[in-house]
Protein backbone atom coordinates (compact mmCIF):
# COMPACT_ATOMS: atom_id res chain seq x y z
CA UNK A 1 0.00 0.00 0.00
CA UNK A 2 2.74 2.43 0.91
CA UNK A 3 4.71 1.74 -2.28
CA UNK A 4 1.60 2.31 -4.46
CA UNK A 5 0.82 5.54 -2.69
CA UNK A 6 4.37 6.84 -3.21
CA UNK A 7 4.31 5.92 -6.91
CA UNK A 8 0.94 7.62 -7.47
CA UNK A 9 2.15 10.73 -5.64
CA UNK A 10 5.24 10.86 -7.87
CA UNK A 11 3.14 10.63 -11.02
CA UNK A 12 0.85 13.38 -9.76
CA UNK A 13 3.83 15.62 -9.06
CA UNK A 14 5.17 15.00 -12.56
CA UNK A 15 1.78 15.85 -14.06
CA UNK A 16 1.61 19.14 -12.11
CA UNK A 17 5.15 20.03 -13.18
CA UNK A 18 4.29 19.24 -16.79
CA UNK A 19 1.20 21.48 -16.61
CA UNK A 20 3.26 24.38 -15.31
CA UNK A 21 5.78 23.98 -18.09
CA UNK A 22 3.00 23.85 -20.71
CA UNK A 23 1.72 27.15 -19.39
CA UNK A 24 5.17 28.62 -19.98
CA UNK A 25 5.27 27.68 -23.65
CA UNK A 26 4.22 24.87 -25.96
CA UNK A 27 7.61 24.64 -27.70
CA UNK A 28 9.42 23.90 -24.44
CA UNK A 29 6.74 21.41 -23.40
CA UNK A 30 7.16 19.55 -26.63
CA UNK A 31 10.83 18.99 -25.82
CA UNK A 32 9.90 16.86 -22.84
CA UNK A 33 8.74 14.03 -25.05
CA UNK A 34 6.37 11.26 -23.98
CA UNK A 35 8.89 8.78 -22.46
CA UNK A 36 9.71 10.35 -19.10
CA UNK A 37 7.13 8.48 -16.99
CA UNK A 38 7.46 5.26 -18.96
CA UNK A 39 11.23 5.27 -18.33
CA UNK A 40 10.65 5.83 -14.63
CA UNK A 41 8.15 2.97 -14.35
CA UNK A 42 10.49 0.70 -16.32
CA UNK A 43 13.30 1.48 -13.89
CA UNK A 44 11.06 0.74 -10.88
CA UNK A 45 10.00 -2.56 -12.45
CA UNK A 46 13.64 -3.49 -13.06
CA UNK A 47 14.56 -2.82 -9.43
CA UNK A 48 11.62 -4.92 -8.21
CA UNK A 49 12.63 -7.80 -10.49
CA UNK A 50 16.27 -7.86 -9.34
CA UNK A 51 15.79 -7.33 -5.59
CA UNK A 52 15.73 -10.17 -3.02
CA UNK A 53 12.29 -11.07 -1.76
CA UNK A 54 11.05 -12.79 1.37
CA UNK A 55 8.93 -15.90 1.08
CA UNK A 56 6.14 -14.18 3.00
CA UNK A 57 5.29 -10.62 3.94
CA UNK A 58 4.08 -11.72 7.35
CA UNK A 59 7.51 -12.24 8.93
CA UNK A 60 10.58 -10.02 8.87
CA UNK A 61 13.94 -11.16 7.54
CA UNK A 62 17.35 -10.06 8.81
CA UNK A 63 20.66 -11.27 7.39
CA UNK A 64 23.53 -10.87 9.83
CA UNK A 65 26.89 -12.35 10.78
CA UNK A 66 30.56 -11.83 11.51
CA UNK A 67 33.92 -12.56 9.93
CA UNK A 68 36.68 -13.19 12.50
CA UNK A 69 40.04 -14.31 11.12
CA UNK A 70 43.41 -14.12 12.85
CA UNK A 71 47.17 -14.55 12.66
CA UNK A 72 48.60 -16.72 15.46
CA UNK A 73 52.29 -16.89 16.34
CA UNK A 74 53.74 -19.35 18.83
CA UNK A 75 57.00 -20.31 20.57
CA UNK A 76 57.34 -23.57 22.55
CA UNK A 77 60.88 -22.90 23.78
CA UNK A 78 62.53 -24.81 20.93
CA UNK A 79 60.49 -24.01 17.83
CA UNK A 80 58.37 -21.09 16.69
CA UNK A 81 56.03 -20.49 13.77
CA UNK A 82 52.86 -18.67 12.77
CA UNK A 83 49.54 -19.44 11.10
CA UNK A 84 48.06 -16.89 8.72
CA UNK A 85 44.38 -16.09 8.32
CA UNK A 86 42.96 -18.88 10.49
CA UNK A 87 39.46 -18.63 11.97
CA UNK A 88 39.43 -17.33 15.53
CA UNK A 89 37.60 -20.06 17.43
CA UNK A 90 36.66 -17.76 20.30
CA UNK A 91 33.93 -16.39 18.01
CA UNK A 92 34.02 -18.25 14.72
CA UNK A 93 33.05 -16.75 11.34
CA UNK A 94 29.32 -17.26 10.77
CA UNK A 95 26.21 -15.84 9.15
CA UNK A 96 22.53 -16.24 9.82
CA UNK A 97 18.91 -15.43 9.06
CA UNK A 98 16.38 -14.41 11.68
CA UNK A 99 13.01 -12.76 11.84
CA UNK A 100 9.75 -12.41 13.70
CA UNK A 101 6.09 -11.59 13.30
CA UNK A 102 3.56 -9.96 15.61
CA UNK A 103 0.59 -12.20 16.42
CA UNK A 104 -1.10 -9.82 18.86
CA UNK A 105 -0.02 -6.99 21.18
CA UNK A 106 1.22 -9.64 23.64
CA UNK A 107 2.32 -12.59 21.48
CA UNK A 108 4.91 -12.90 18.71
CA UNK A 109 6.70 -15.68 16.84
CA UNK A 110 10.04 -15.98 15.10
CA UNK A 111 12.85 -18.15 13.80
CA UNK A 112 16.64 -18.37 13.60
CA UNK A 113 19.05 -20.11 11.21
CA UNK A 114 22.71 -19.62 12.12
CA UNK A 115 25.38 -21.14 9.86
CA UNK A 116 28.96 -21.77 10.94
CA UNK A 117 32.09 -21.79 8.77
CA UNK A 118 33.37 -25.28 9.70
CA UNK A 119 36.99 -24.73 8.79
CA UNK A 120 39.89 -27.03 9.72
CA UNK A 121 42.11 -23.94 9.83
CA UNK A 122 41.14 -22.64 13.27
CA UNK A 123 43.14 -21.10 16.07
CA UNK A 124 42.19 -24.08 18.28
CA UNK A 125 43.33 -27.04 16.16
CA UNK A 126 46.76 -26.54 14.58
CA UNK A 127 49.86 -27.98 16.25
CA UNK A 128 53.62 -28.38 15.86
CA UNK A 129 53.03 -31.47 13.69
CA UNK A 130 49.81 -30.48 11.90
CA UNK A 131 49.61 -27.09 10.24
CA UNK A 132 45.90 -27.07 9.47
CA UNK A 133 44.31 -29.03 12.32
CA UNK A 134 41.50 -31.51 12.65
CA UNK A 135 38.31 -31.45 10.65
CA UNK A 136 35.29 -29.66 12.08
CA UNK A 137 32.89 -30.85 9.37
CA UNK A 138 30.19 -33.48 9.40
CA UNK A 139 30.58 -35.92 7.76
CA UNK A 140 34.22 -36.13 8.80
CA UNK A 141 36.64 -35.01 6.11
CA UNK A 142 39.88 -35.16 8.04
CA UNK A 143 41.95 -35.66 4.90
CA UNK A 144 40.73 -32.47 3.25
CA UNK A 145 42.99 -29.45 3.27
CA UNK A 146 40.82 -27.11 1.18
CA UNK A 147 37.18 -26.06 0.77
CA UNK A 148 35.87 -26.00 4.35
CA UNK A 149 32.29 -27.06 4.98
CA UNK A 150 29.44 -25.10 6.51
CA UNK A 151 27.11 -26.41 9.23
CA UNK A 152 24.07 -25.29 11.17
CA UNK A 153 24.72 -23.89 14.63
CA UNK A 154 21.10 -22.92 15.31
CA UNK A 155 17.91 -23.93 13.49
CA UNK A 156 14.84 -23.17 15.56
CA UNK A 157 11.50 -21.42 15.91
CA UNK A 158 10.12 -19.61 18.94
CA UNK A 159 6.90 -18.31 20.49
CA UNK A 160 7.00 -15.42 22.93
CA UNK A 161 4.67 -13.74 25.38
CA UNK A 162 5.69 -10.35 26.73
CA UNK A 163 4.37 -11.49 30.15
CA UNK A 164 5.41 -15.16 30.23
CA UNK A 165 8.65 -15.35 28.22
CA UNK A 166 9.89 -17.22 25.16
CA UNK A 167 9.95 -20.94 24.26
CA UNK A 168 12.44 -21.99 21.57
CA UNK A 169 12.34 -25.41 19.85
CA UNK A 170 14.98 -26.97 17.57
CA UNK A 171 18.75 -26.76 17.41
CA UNK A 172 19.79 -24.39 20.15
CA UNK A 173 22.86 -23.22 22.04
CA UNK A 174 22.58 -24.36 25.65
CA UNK A 175 23.36 -21.63 28.17
CA UNK A 176 23.89 -23.47 31.44
CA UNK A 177 27.56 -22.57 31.91
CA UNK A 178 28.43 -19.43 29.98
CA UNK A 179 31.73 -18.21 31.43
CA UNK A 180 32.60 -14.55 32.02
CA UNK A 181 30.14 -11.75 31.23
CA UNK A 182 31.94 -9.84 28.47
CA UNK A 183 31.45 -6.36 29.89
CA UNK A 184 34.59 -4.99 28.17
CA UNK A 185 33.92 -6.41 24.69
CA UNK A 186 37.04 -8.59 24.32
CA UNK A 187 35.71 -12.19 24.23
CA UNK A 188 35.74 -12.35 20.40
CA UNK A 189 39.55 -12.16 20.61
CA UNK A 190 40.33 -14.14 23.78
CA UNK A 191 37.98 -15.95 26.13
CA UNK A 192 37.91 -18.12 29.24
CA UNK A 193 39.14 -21.27 27.47
CA UNK A 194 42.86 -21.48 26.69
CA UNK A 195 42.10 -24.21 24.13
CA UNK A 196 40.56 -21.69 21.72
CA UNK A 197 43.92 -19.95 21.19
CA UNK A 198 46.52 -22.60 20.30
CA UNK A 199 44.82 -25.51 22.07
CA UNK A 200 46.37 -28.02 19.65
CA UNK A 201 49.93 -26.96 20.48
CA UNK A 202 51.87 -29.33 22.74
CA UNK A 203 54.20 -28.38 25.56
CA UNK A 204 57.88 -28.95 24.83
CA UNK A 205 59.67 -31.02 27.46
CA UNK A 206 63.18 -30.07 28.54
CA UNK A 207 64.54 -33.13 26.72
CA UNK A 208 63.18 -31.76 23.43
CA UNK A 209 60.20 -34.11 23.03
CA UNK A 210 56.55 -33.12 23.06
CA UNK A 211 54.00 -33.95 25.74
CA UNK A 212 50.24 -33.35 25.96
CA UNK A 213 48.56 -30.44 24.23
CA UNK A 214 47.39 -27.23 25.83
CA UNK A 215 43.82 -28.38 25.15
CA UNK A 216 44.30 -31.75 26.86
CA UNK A 217 45.47 -29.99 30.02
CA UNK A 218 42.59 -27.55 29.65
CA UNK A 219 38.92 -28.29 29.14
CA UNK A 220 39.59 -30.88 26.42
CA UNK A 221 39.03 -28.65 23.41
CA UNK A 222 37.65 -25.21 22.66
CA UNK A 223 34.39 -24.79 24.64
CA UNK A 224 34.75 -28.19 26.36
CA UNK A 225 31.57 -29.02 28.29
CA UNK A 226 30.46 -25.37 28.14
CA UNK A 227 27.76 -23.93 25.83
CA UNK A 228 26.95 -27.04 23.81
CA UNK A 229 24.80 -26.89 20.67
CA UNK A 230 22.02 -29.42 21.06
CA UNK A 231 18.58 -30.42 19.82
CA UNK A 232 16.12 -29.38 22.47
CA UNK A 233 13.71 -26.91 24.03
CA UNK A 234 14.77 -23.67 25.71
CA UNK A 235 12.79 -21.31 27.92
CA UNK A 236 13.82 -17.65 28.34
CA UNK A 237 11.97 -15.64 30.97
CA UNK A 238 11.09 -11.95 30.76
CA UNK A 239 13.56 -9.61 32.47
CA UNK A 240 12.46 -8.57 35.96
CA UNK A 241 14.49 -6.00 37.93
CA UNK A 242 17.52 -6.90 35.79
CA UNK A 243 17.22 -10.66 36.35
CA UNK A 244 16.50 -13.25 33.66
CA UNK A 245 16.27 -17.06 33.84
CA UNK A 246 17.17 -19.39 30.96
CA UNK A 247 16.63 -23.15 31.07
CA UNK A 248 16.80 -25.91 28.46
CA UNK A 249 16.46 -29.67 28.07
CA UNK A 250 18.01 -31.57 25.17
CA UNK A 251 18.30 -35.13 23.93
CA UNK A 252 16.25 -38.01 25.30
CA UNK A 253 14.92 -37.47 28.79
CA UNK A 254 14.51 -41.14 29.75
CA UNK A 255 17.24 -43.77 29.80
CA UNK A 256 16.11 -47.08 28.26
CA UNK A 257 16.99 -50.07 30.45
CA UNK A 258 15.49 -53.11 28.70
CA UNK A 259 15.54 -54.16 25.10
CA UNK A 260 12.08 -55.09 23.82
CA UNK A 261 13.42 -58.08 21.85
CA UNK A 262 15.80 -59.53 24.44
CA UNK A 263 16.30 -59.53 28.19
CA UNK A 264 19.73 -57.94 27.87
CA UNK A 265 20.25 -54.54 29.41
CA UNK A 266 21.08 -51.71 27.04
CA UNK A 267 21.83 -48.04 26.98
CA UNK A 268 19.95 -47.13 23.84
CA UNK A 269 19.47 -43.43 24.41
CA UNK A 270 21.72 -40.92 22.70
CA UNK A 271 22.06 -38.83 25.83
CA UNK A 272 20.48 -35.87 27.51
CA UNK A 273 21.46 -32.43 28.69
CA UNK A 274 19.88 -30.13 31.26
CA UNK A 275 20.86 -26.48 31.59
CA UNK A 276 19.83 -23.62 33.85
CA UNK A 277 21.27 -20.16 34.32
CA UNK A 278 20.30 -16.98 36.13
CA UNK A 279 21.59 -13.73 34.63
CA UNK A 280 21.66 -10.15 35.91
CA UNK A 281 22.50 -6.85 34.23
CA UNK A 282 22.12 -3.37 35.72
CA UNK A 283 23.80 -0.13 36.71
CA UNK A 284 24.24 1.12 40.29
CA UNK A 285 26.19 4.03 41.76
CA UNK A 286 28.09 4.59 38.50
CA UNK A 287 28.99 0.92 38.07
CA UNK A 288 27.71 -1.31 35.27
CA UNK A 289 27.22 -4.85 36.60
CA UNK A 290 26.72 -8.17 34.78
CA UNK A 291 26.57 -11.58 36.46
CA UNK A 292 25.54 -15.16 35.74
CA UNK A 293 25.13 -18.34 37.78
CA UNK A 294 24.76 -21.55 35.78
CA UNK A 295 24.49 -25.33 36.04
CA UNK A 296 24.81 -27.91 33.27
CA UNK A 297 24.28 -31.69 33.30
CA UNK A 298 25.41 -33.88 30.39
CA UNK A 299 24.58 -37.57 30.08
CA UNK A 300 26.17 -38.67 26.84
CA UNK A 301 26.62 -41.70 24.58
CA UNK A 302 24.01 -44.05 26.01
CA UNK A 303 25.03 -46.63 23.42
CA UNK A 304 23.67 -50.16 23.03
CA UNK A 305 25.41 -52.72 25.20
CA UNK A 306 23.84 -55.63 23.35
CA UNK A 307 24.42 -55.67 19.61
CA UNK A 308 24.95 -52.57 17.50
CA UNK A 309 27.71 -50.38 18.86
CA UNK A 310 29.07 -52.92 21.36
CA UNK A 311 28.58 -56.39 22.83
CA UNK A 312 27.97 -57.61 26.34
CA UNK A 313 28.28 -60.69 28.49
CA UNK A 314 25.69 -60.14 31.18
CA UNK A 315 26.27 -56.63 32.47
CA UNK A 316 29.70 -56.21 30.90
CA UNK A 317 29.98 -53.57 28.18
CA UNK A 318 32.70 -53.77 25.52
CA UNK A 319 32.90 -50.79 23.16
CA UNK A 320 34.07 -51.34 19.61
CA UNK A 321 36.21 -48.97 17.58
CA UNK A 322 38.79 -47.53 19.94
CA UNK A 323 38.83 -50.55 22.24
CA UNK A 324 41.61 -49.36 24.53
CA UNK A 325 39.95 -46.00 25.15
CA UNK A 326 36.52 -46.29 26.74
CA UNK A 327 36.18 -42.54 26.87
CA UNK A 328 35.59 -42.57 23.13
CA UNK A 329 32.38 -42.33 21.15
CA UNK A 330 31.08 -45.70 22.40
CA UNK A 331 31.34 -45.11 26.12
CA UNK A 332 28.83 -43.64 28.52
CA UNK A 333 29.50 -40.74 30.80
CA UNK A 334 28.12 -37.87 32.80
CA UNK A 335 29.48 -34.43 33.52
CA UNK A 336 28.17 -31.76 35.85
CA UNK A 337 29.37 -28.20 35.45
CA UNK A 338 28.84 -25.24 37.80
CA UNK A 339 29.74 -21.75 36.66
CA UNK A 340 29.79 -18.30 38.29
CA UNK A 341 30.63 -15.18 36.28
CA UNK A 342 30.88 -11.50 37.25
CA UNK A 343 31.72 -8.31 35.38
CA UNK A 344 32.12 -4.74 36.76
CA UNK A 345 32.68 -1.52 34.79
CA UNK A 346 33.11 1.95 36.32
CA UNK A 347 31.34 4.11 33.76
CA UNK A 348 33.15 7.39 34.52
CA UNK A 349 36.72 6.03 34.35
CA UNK A 350 36.29 2.91 32.17
CA UNK A 351 38.06 0.70 34.69
CA UNK A 352 36.73 -2.86 34.50
CA UNK A 353 37.18 -6.39 35.79
CA UNK A 354 35.47 -9.55 34.55
CA UNK A 355 35.96 -13.20 35.35
CA UNK A 356 34.51 -16.62 36.03
CA UNK A 357 34.90 -19.73 38.16
CA UNK A 358 33.87 -23.17 36.89
CA UNK A 359 33.88 -26.60 38.51
CA UNK A 360 33.37 -29.77 36.46
CA UNK A 361 32.67 -33.27 37.78
CA UNK A 362 33.50 -36.10 35.34
CA UNK A 363 32.02 -39.62 35.47
CA UNK A 364 32.84 -42.32 32.90
CA UNK A 365 31.53 -45.86 32.58
CA UNK A 366 33.88 -48.66 33.52
CA UNK A 367 33.69 -51.09 30.55
CA UNK A 368 34.26 -54.08 32.83
CA UNK A 369 31.62 -53.37 35.45
CA UNK A 370 29.25 -51.05 33.58
CA UNK A 371 29.34 -48.67 36.57
CA UNK A 372 29.86 -44.94 36.20
CA UNK A 373 33.01 -44.05 38.14
CA UNK A 374 33.37 -40.50 39.36
CA UNK A 375 35.27 -38.67 42.01
CA UNK A 376 37.39 -36.78 39.49
CA UNK A 377 36.82 -33.05 39.46
CA UNK A 378 38.46 -30.20 37.56
CA UNK A 379 38.50 -26.47 38.20
CA UNK A 380 38.95 -23.35 36.10
CA UNK A 381 39.08 -19.67 36.94
CA UNK A 382 39.91 -16.64 34.82
CA UNK A 383 40.06 -12.90 35.46
CA UNK A 384 40.71 -10.02 33.05
CA UNK A 385 41.01 -6.39 34.19
CA UNK A 386 41.95 -3.08 32.64
CA UNK A 387 40.45 0.07 31.20
CA UNK A 388 38.12 0.67 28.25
CA UNK A 389 37.70 4.24 26.91
CA UNK A 390 37.10 6.04 23.62
CA UNK A 391 40.37 7.97 23.52
CA UNK A 392 40.74 8.44 19.77
CA UNK A 393 37.15 8.98 18.61
CA UNK A 394 37.16 5.74 16.59
CA UNK A 395 35.46 3.64 19.25
CA UNK A 396 36.37 2.08 22.59
CA UNK A 397 39.96 1.03 23.23
CA UNK A 398 40.31 -1.79 25.77
CA UNK A 399 43.69 -2.36 27.46
CA UNK A 400 43.81 -5.35 29.79
CA UNK A 401 45.82 -7.96 31.61
CA UNK A 402 44.59 -11.44 32.48
CA UNK A 403 45.36 -14.47 34.62
CA UNK A 404 43.91 -17.99 34.35
CA UNK A 405 44.32 -21.33 36.12
CA UNK A 406 43.02 -24.71 34.88
CA UNK A 407 43.52 -27.63 37.25
CA UNK A 408 43.12 -31.43 37.08
CA UNK A 409 41.54 -31.62 33.62
CA UNK A 410 44.01 -34.26 32.36
CA UNK A 411 43.45 -36.33 35.50
CA UNK A 412 39.65 -35.96 35.46
CA UNK A 413 39.33 -36.91 31.78
CA UNK A 414 41.71 -39.89 31.87
CA UNK A 415 40.34 -42.88 29.90
CA UNK A 416 40.05 -46.56 30.80
CA UNK A 417 42.38 -49.17 29.34
CA UNK A 418 40.90 -52.56 28.42
CA UNK A 419 43.01 -55.71 28.56
CA UNK A 420 43.28 -59.27 29.86
CA UNK A 421 40.61 -60.67 27.52
CA UNK A 422 39.52 -64.27 27.93
CA UNK A 423 36.88 -66.36 26.18
CA UNK A 424 36.21 -66.02 22.47
CA UNK A 425 37.11 -62.49 21.41
CA UNK A 426 38.67 -61.34 18.17
CA UNK A 427 41.79 -59.49 19.26
CA UNK A 428 43.36 -56.60 17.34
CA UNK A 429 46.68 -55.58 18.78
CA UNK A 430 46.54 -53.90 22.16
CA UNK A 431 43.34 -54.31 24.16
CA UNK A 432 40.26 -56.17 22.97
CA UNK A 433 37.81 -55.66 20.16
CA UNK A 434 34.74 -57.79 19.55
CA UNK A 435 33.01 -58.74 16.33
CA UNK A 436 29.73 -60.56 15.69
CA UNK A 437 30.94 -63.90 17.11
CA UNK A 438 29.89 -66.11 19.99
CA UNK A 439 30.23 -64.15 23.23
CA UNK A 440 30.26 -67.11 25.63
CA UNK A 441 32.40 -66.55 28.73
CA UNK A 442 33.99 -63.35 27.45
CA UNK A 443 35.54 -61.16 30.10
CA UNK A 444 38.02 -58.32 30.16
CA UNK A 445 39.66 -56.14 32.76
CA UNK A 446 39.38 -52.38 32.61
CA UNK A 447 41.59 -49.99 34.51
CA UNK A 448 41.60 -46.21 34.66
CA UNK A 449 44.82 -44.69 33.39
CA UNK A 450 47.14 -44.58 36.35
CA UNK A 451 47.87 -40.90 36.54
CA UNK A 452 47.82 -38.81 39.68
CA UNK A 453 46.04 -35.54 40.21
CA UNK A 454 47.78 -32.18 40.34
CA UNK A 455 48.16 -31.22 36.68
CA UNK A 456 47.56 -27.52 36.03
CA UNK A 457 48.14 -24.79 33.48
CA UNK A 458 48.84 -21.25 34.69
CA UNK A 459 48.31 -18.51 32.13
CA UNK A 460 48.99 -14.79 32.14
CA UNK A 461 48.44 -12.41 29.28
CA UNK A 462 48.22 -8.84 27.97
CA UNK A 463 45.99 -7.49 25.23
CA UNK A 464 44.42 -4.57 23.42
CA UNK A 465 41.18 -4.31 21.43
CA UNK A 466 40.35 -1.28 19.28
CA UNK A 467 36.76 -0.84 18.13
CA UNK A 468 36.15 1.05 14.88
CA UNK A 469 32.50 2.02 15.15
CA UNK A 470 32.23 3.44 11.61
CA UNK A 471 33.03 0.01 10.16
CA UNK A 472 31.41 -2.21 12.86
CA UNK A 473 34.92 -3.62 13.30
CA UNK A 474 37.33 -4.62 16.08
CA UNK A 475 41.12 -4.93 15.77
CA UNK A 476 42.83 -7.00 18.47
CA UNK A 477 46.26 -8.12 19.69
CA UNK A 478 46.81 -10.52 22.58
CA UNK A 479 49.79 -12.28 24.17
CA UNK A 480 49.51 -15.30 26.47
CA UNK A 481 52.19 -17.26 28.34
CA UNK A 482 51.35 -20.79 29.55
CA UNK A 483 53.24 -22.75 32.23
CA UNK A 484 52.51 -26.46 32.82
CA UNK A 485 52.76 -28.44 36.04
CA UNK A 486 52.28 -32.22 35.71
CA UNK A 487 53.44 -34.58 38.49
CA UNK A 488 53.13 -37.52 36.06
CA UNK A 489 56.02 -36.25 33.90
CA UNK A 490 59.58 -37.24 34.77
CA UNK A 491 60.92 -34.31 32.76
CA UNK A 492 59.89 -30.67 33.14
CA UNK A 493 58.42 -28.55 30.36
CA UNK A 494 59.17 -25.20 28.79
CA UNK A 495 56.68 -22.33 28.71
CA UNK A 496 54.44 -21.96 25.69
CA UNK A 497 53.90 -18.44 24.31
CA UNK A 498 51.09 -17.55 21.90
CA UNK A 499 50.34 -14.25 20.14
CA UNK A 500 46.97 -13.73 18.43
CA UNK A 501 46.15 -10.74 16.25
CA UNK A 502 43.30 -10.20 13.85
CA UNK A 503 39.97 -8.50 13.30
CA UNK A 504 36.27 -9.08 13.66
CA UNK A 505 33.84 -7.30 11.37
CA UNK A 506 30.08 -7.51 11.75
CA UNK A 507 27.39 -7.23 9.09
Amino acid sequence: MKEGYMKNSSLTALAVAAGMLLGAGSAFAADLGGNCCADLEERVAELEATSAKKGTRKTSLEIYGIVNQAITGWDDGSRSNATLGYGNHNLQTRFGFRGNAKISPEYSAGYSLLIDWADKARTSTFSQTQDIGSSRGNPAVSTRTDDPLIRLRDANWWLESSRLGRVTVGRITAEGATGSPDIAGIAHAVGDDVSCNGGGLSFRKNDGTLTGSLGSYGSGGCAGPWANRVQGIKYTSPTFAGFQFVGSVAGNIDEQRNNLDTTAKNRAEAGRELDATLRYAGEHQGFRIAANLGYQFDGFNRDLASGGAGYSNGDVFFPTGSADNAQGSNSSGRTRTWNLGLGLLHVATGLFAQGEYSAVNYNFENPETGILEGGRDARRWHIAAGVVRNWFGLGNTALYGEYMRESNFAFAQAPFTIGGCTGNPVTYGVGCSFGPTSLTNIHATATRSGITSGDSVRTWGLGVNQAIDAAAMDLYLNYRNHELTDPNLSVGTKSLSIVTTGARIRF
